[in-house]
């Protein structure tokens, strides 16, 4: 595979990943119980870099 088909691939992982989570983001958000939780996690996943703190502060708002 050259480095193109590569980078090609790669790209559409990123875009299929970042599709799926949008809509799982988008269907928390739609339920009023879980809508603080994603506005979190699209902070997290979107705009932050991802670590495991980052998303368990996002998801059960843990603070160490």
């Amino acid at each position: 595979m050259s480095e193109e088909e590569e980078s090609t691939t790669s790209s559409e992982i990123g875009n299929v990943s970042d599709r799926v989570l949008d809509v799982f983001v988008n269907k928390l958000e739609s339920e009023e119980e879980y809508a603080e939780v994603a506005g979190r996690l699209k902070d997290v996943v979107f705009n932050d870099k991802v670590s495991e703190k980052a998303l368990r502060t996002a998801l059960f708002g843990e603070e160490e």
